[in-house]
């Protein structure tokens, strides 16, 4: 199945293996001419009180993104939702890149099952969904309460189930540095030089 644009927007705080994971399940199953990474600023969706600067989740994205030369080649780093203000709107993020990149297809959009349950709640989810197909990948094998959210589900990743989570990982930091499973070396070693989390 050829998809010649993906997008993975997280607020990478910090980026780790799942993300580089899924992105790689991805690429394998879509075969894309890009992928983006769209670190988020303000979502609508999770809290932005534990975000670190901005500047440092790109430079731990590109750290990462620099380990795997399959993601390297074909990842964008988008930095739009950074330089926008107030809250993030993926409608808003979706039309920048149409238009900045001129294209002409649907995108694939990847988000994890976690988040089902809320798309009706996404802002011009119908009109979104015109423009994108949702891509979902499974975090913790949770099902969803209803089905009406179900409906904007087009493809589903057949994954191992990505159990790292970037709040988990921030508390692990706070607690044991030295002992942390599920951050490429070079990502755990930029937080450590920048004491960032700790």
């Amino acid at each position: 199945m050829r998809k010649k644009f993906l997008i993975l927007g997280s607020a990478f705080n910090p980026v780790h293996d799942g993300h580089l994971y899924i992105a790689k399940k991805a690429v394998e199953i879509f075969h894309p001419e890009r992928i983006f990474f769209i670190p988020t600023k303000i979502s609508p969706h999770k809290s932005s009180e534990t975000l670190v600067d901005s500047s440092h989740r790109v430079r731990m994205l590109q750290l990462a993104l620099e380990t795997s030369p399959e993601l390297s080649e074909i990842a964008i780093i988008e930095e739009c939702e950074l330089h926008r203000e107030g809250v993030s709107y993926s409608i808003d993020t979706v039309k920048f890149l149409i238009e900045k990149y001129n294209i002409k297809e649907k995108i694939v959009f990847l988000i994890g099952d976690d988040l089902i349950p809320t798309l009706p709640k996404w802002k011009s989810i119908e009109e979104l969904k015109e423009l994108i197909d949702f891509c979902v990948f499974s975090r913790d094998l949770k099902s969803c309460d209803s089905e009406e959210p179900l409906k904007y589900v087009d493809i589903k990743i057949d994954n191992h189930p990505v159990q790292v989570s970037s709040s988990k990982l921030r508390e692990q930091l706070k607690c044991s540095p030295e002992f942390i499973d599920g951050l490429p070396a070079s990502v755990l070693g930029y937080i450590k030089s920048h004491k960032i989390y700790l």
